[in-house]
Parts: C-alpha cells; sequence; structure tokens
C-alpha cells in the first residue's frame, strides 16, 4: 500500500469513526499510531541501549526541592520536569526586536480598587531581595514588561485587594505574580525567623493551572527565581509521581503549584500528602477564563475550599471576557483592581487557507505545500507546531507526515505523562522541528524559537485561536500562523460571523471570502479591494452593524409570526373547539 493511498484509507477511517461502523478507525488506533510510535521511539530505544551497552545508566530526574538529590519516577509517570530540557535555561525565549512594546505602560489600563492607577518603573523600584535580582539577571531579564510594572504595583503596595490581571501571550504574567509573592514569602520569613521544618506541609500560597505540562514550567521558573532565597517550591499533578511530591513536601512548600484535582487531593486531611492552609495568604489563578469554560466542577470544588482560607485572590488570562470577570468577583473582596493590557496577537502574521471540497485529505495535501513553502524561505526549518481539535486526528497528522519523510512528533492526552514529558523534551531539544498536538499545548507552554503555527483544525472558538497562535511570537519576537477554515457546514468551528467580531476587536482584517461566508450583504469597499488590511475598518464595523441589526429584524419577524400563529390557532380553539364524537 503506498504512502498515499494509507492516508486516504486512514482518512475515511477518520471521518467515519463518529458513525456506528468505527471498524476502520479501530484499525487506525491498531496500525498507523503504534507505527508512528515506533518512528518516534527507535531513536531513544537505541540511545538508552548504547548506553547500557557502555554500562552507563539513564540519567534520572532531579526534583525542584532539593537540585542535588536524585528521585526517579515510576514508570509512565511524571518527573515534574525539573530536568526536563523545555524548562532548561538552553531553551529560555530570549526577548525579540518589538519587547519594547510589551514594556510600554500606556497600553496598561488600570481600573477599581482604591483608584490606584500609579505602577512601578522598574525591579530595583519594587524591593526585591539582591538575590532575586540576581536570579533575574542570571535569567536574562532586566526589564519588567507593562503588566508585570503594574502587578508588582499593586500586589506589593496595595497588598489588601484582590486582582483580575488581563494581557496578551506572552507578556509575562508568570513572573508577574511569581516575584511579589516571592518577595512577601521572603520577608515573613526574615521577619518570623521561621525555619522550613516547622512549615513543612503548610504553603503561603497556591498556584492553580490547568494543564500537566504548564504546572512543570511555572515550577521550573519558581524555582529559577528562588534560587538562594529561604523559599521553597513544590509541584503537583495528574500522573506525577507522588513520591516525588511527598519529598518536595516534606523538604518545605511555601507555594504549591498544581492542577485543581491534584489540588483538592492535596487538601484532603491526614494523608502523607496532605496540606495545612493555616497560613495560606495569596491564591493564584492562573489561565483563568479555561476553569469556567472546562472542569468547572473540579474548579468550584477547589475554589470552595481555598477561597474560605486564602487573604488575597489573583487571577490572570490572556482571554477574559464579562462573564469571566464578575464570576471571579464573586469570589473576591468587594472592588478588587483590574489591570487590562492589550488583547490580540500584534506580532503575528496570519495566513488562512480556504478548504473549499476535500475534506481532510484537501488539507493534508495543503499541510504539505505550507510545510514546502516553510521550508523554501527558511535556510533552517524553523520549530512548527501544528493543532488539531481531536487525539486521534493529531496523531493521524503525524502519521502521514511521516509516510512523507518529514519528522514530526506528537502529543495528545492518551499518552501517559511519561510519553508526554519526553516528547516535549525531544522537541525542546530539535530532535523533531514539527509539534502535532491537541489543545494540551495551546496554553501558556513557552516553546523556544517556534515561528510558526499551523492551525489544521479550526479551534471550536475564537479564544483558544488566540491561545494557540500565542505559542509564537512570544516576548515580542515575530511569527506567523496558518488558519485553514473548512467550508463544509458540518465542519467543527464553523461560525464565520464570530470570527469576523473577532477579527473587527483585535483590530485586523479578515480575508475577502470570510465576508462572504458570514455577511449577506458583504461590503463592497472590501471585496472590489480598495480597503487596506488593518488600517480603515469603517465598512467593516458598519456592515457587522448591519448584519446584527438584519438578524434581530429576522428573529423579531420570526418571533411575531410564531406569535401570531399562536394567537390565531388558540381563537379558533377557543370559537370552534373541537368535539371527539364529531371524527
Amino acid at each position: 500500500m503506498t504512502a498515499a493511498s494509507m492516508t486516504s484509507f486512514f482518512a475515511k477511517s477518520l471521518s467515519s469513526s463518529s458513525g456506528s461502523d468505527s471498524s476502520s478507525a479501530e484499525l487506525f488506533d491498531r496500525v498507523a499510531i503504534p507505527k508512528v510510535f515506533a518512528i518516534f521511539s527507535e531513536k531513544q530505544e537505541s540511545a538508552t541501549l548504547e548506553s547500557k551497552i557502555q554500562g552507563n545508566e539513564p540519567e534520572q530526574p532531579v526534583t525542584n526541592a532539593q537540585p542535588g538529590r536524585i528521585i526517579a519516577a515510576k514508570p509512565g509517570k511524571g518527573s515534574g520536569m525539573a530536568r526536563n530540557s523545555h524548562v532548561s535555561e538552553q531553551n529560555r525565549i530570549v526577548s525579540g526586536i518589538r519587547f519594547e512594546e510589551l514594556t510600554d505602560i500606556t497600553q496598561i489600563h488600570i481600573q477599581g480598587g482604591d483608584g490606584t492607577t500609579a505602577v512601578l518603573r522598574s525591579f530595583k523600584e519594587a524591593e526585591l531581595p539582591s538575590e532575586l535580582l540576581k536570579n533575574l539577571l542570571r535569567m536574562g531579564i532586566s526589564k519588567p514588561t507593562a503588566v508585570q510594572c503594574a502587578t508588582l504595583s499593586l500586589m506589593i503596595r496595595k497588598s489588601d485587594f484582590d486582582i483580575i490581571a488581563q494581557d496578551q501571550t506572552g507578556s509575562g504574567k508568570t513572573a508577574a505574580y511569581l516575584l511579589p509573592i516571592i518577595k512577601h514569602i521572603h520577608d515573613i520569613r526574615n521577619r518570623m525567623q521561621l525555619s522550613h521544618r516547622a512549615t513543612a506541609h503548610q504553603p503561603f500560597a497556591v498556584v492553580v493551572l490547568p494543564t500537566r505540562e504548564l504546572v512543570g514550567q511555572v515550577a521550573a521558573e519558581a524555582a529559577n527565581l528562588v534560587k538562594n532565597l529561604s523559599v521553597r517550591v513544590a509541584e503537583s499533578y495528574g500522573q506525577m509521581d507522588m513520591s516525588i511530591t511527598m519529598q518536595q513536601l516534606r523538604v518545605g512548600c511555601d507555594i504549591l503549584i498544581g492542577t485543581p484535582g491534584r489540588i483538592i487531593a492535596h487538601t484532603r486531611p491526614h494523608g502523607p500528602i496532605s496540606v495545612q492552609l493555616n497560613r495560606l495568604k495569596w491564591t493564584v489563578i492562573d489561565e483563568a477564563d479555561h476553569f469556567l469554560r472546562q472542569d468547572r466542577k473540579v474548579f468550584e470544588t477547589v475554589m470552595e475550599i481555598l477561597s474560605q482560607l486564602h487573604e488575597r485572590l489573583y487571577v490572570f488570562s490572556a482571554t477574559f471576557d464579562q462573564y469571566v470577570v464578575n464570576t471571579y468577583k464573586c469570589y473576591m473582596k468587594p472592588t478588587p483592581f483590574e489591570i487590562i493590557g492589550r488583547q490580540g496577537m500584534p506580532n503575528v502574521a496570519l495566513k488562512w487557507r480556504l478548504i473549499e471540497s476535500g475534506g481532510t485529505l484537501r488539507k493534508l495535501d495543503t499541510l504539505l505545500a505550507d510545510i514546502l513553502e516553510i521550508d523554501r524561505h527558511n535556510e533552517v526549518f524553523p520549530k512548527t507546531v501544528i493543532f488539531t481539535n481531536q487525539k486521534r486526528r493529531c496523531s493521524f497528522v503525524a502519521f502521514h507526515l511521516a509516510l512523507h519523510h518529514i519528522k514530526a512528533i506528537f502529543i495528545s492526552g492518551d499518552m501517559t505523562q511519561e510519553q508526554r514529558e519526553r516528547m516535549i523534551e525531544r522537541f525542546a531539544l530539535c530532535e523533531f522541528k514539527i509539534l502535532v498536538c491537541t489543545d494540551i499545548a495551546a496554553r501558556g507552554l513557552n516553546m523556544k524559537d517556534v515561528q510558526y503555527v499551523i492551525n489544521f483544525d479550526f479551534p471550536v472558538d475564537t479564544i483558544r485561536l488566540q491561545h494557540r497562535v500565542g505559542r509564537t511570537a512570544r516576548l515580542g519576537n515575530k511569527g506567523t500562523a496558518y488558519i485553514y477554515f473548512d467550508l463544509d457546514p458540518k465542519a467543527e468551528g464553523r461560525r464565520p460571523f464570530e470570527i469576523l467580531e473577532f477579527m473587527n476587536e483585535i483590530g485586523r482584517r479578515p480575508p475577502k471570502w470570510m465576508y462572504k461566508c458570514a455577511l449577506v450583504n458583504p461590503p463592497t469597499d472590501v471585496l472590489s479591494g480598495e480597503m487596506e488590511p488593518e488600517d480603515n475598518l469603517c465598512g467593516f464595523n458598519s456592515s457587522l452593524e448591519r448584519e446584527r441589526t438584519a438578524k434581530l429584524k429576522r428573529k423579531r419577524d420570526l418571533n411575531a409570526k410564531t406569535s401570531y400563529f399562536i394567537r390565531f390557532a388558540f381563537t379558533l380553539y377557543i370559537s370552534y373547539p373541537l368535539n371527539p364524537l364529531s371524527f
């Protein structure tokens, strides 16, 4: 069977997997996925075999709690990513040519609280500990971004208020909340002369994150920031080896970073992994909007536990709407501060691809063409992330690329945590330049030198699109995002009118054909090419307003007709009641 015929067969199986006959889809799982794993694992297995022949044992992971102590993770379990190359100094993203735009404090708006709008201008103004300043310089961080200036000012000088903070992806929000918390804990320990033995299992701060890999990344970032300080960090996430977490808790746990499920497990009393929250002062919810759209029940359980004990709640994300803000305000003290930064993807060039017919096969052809185009425009093939909506489709795309001799690696929720961490590490080490993944890698992950993002499947909403595209062009770097849009009415995420509104909000112009998909009467200046891209959007705005008005009118007309027929039928029934005996 040739590569083309195999791809066609499995593409059809993928399309039919949602129906009653899933035998071909099961065949794909049995045949294709193991083949891809074999291709991906060949190099790793040969390296391990070579090390065993030479008598060298593979290097084991080490925890954040004790940098010199080796604790091996159990097979299939996560090790905390402390020694993963993804979080190494070599994989740290370097600020790009447009970094100065991220430091522009005029792009930040502060409201609420006691009305204070003043921000700090440098790390020295924040009076951070000298060792913390040295750690920042060692990490290549010398100047705070705008969101860091605002957050440092409010969390240090206005510590009696809760905070809701929003800024674009890749703007340094993680350091924005870690730095002031580390400063506060350092000051408390020095002032009260607390030993880590006395405060074991008693965190001062809890950071809640949506994905396992993001927990590992943030914990590694925190561990780098607290070097040579009297502050300890512990991490915990699903499928992470519990013995590693227990060791971290025993040696000291000032900041506990974890996923919601593990945080709940730690709050249960009378267990080896239980923590006491009597010293809890700060709760941080990162990627906060995610929890209200997914895993809400688990998250509400976490908030019920923490909100009764913490003194302050800090909420961060790149994408907030009024519903999210109002929901979190229910857990906060009155009048929290709101930090509003830039939205959108200002440093990303968007390239749209219209899939008019052919479905998955046409998208696969388009994907190959785009990869060849990327290769043609770069001397060395750059790191590229491809997003799909389904786990099976994720492995299928990687399989298709492998059949065409294109090295790619994939990550999905069906893998063990050990496999997921190994795949991320191999991508970080550039063993593979293409990463195919689902939305588990869409939020927060810092991937160095990722220049291209390809949305093979359009996400189910524009918020996910924004987070996917945010894997490139971080910290002022530039990037390119390809977005595939399927004309099939049954295609997932096909909401052209919502896309037009989103593009209008972020000040970007969509392709001309999107207007035809979404609007009854598209603006003629757009279709004729008279409107310049990303400039004059007046015609676009007026068209959106006309379309909204037309939709409301159609809805009112429909309601009026329905109401008329209901009244008519009721009048008819009252005037001429039906007699069952007449039939």
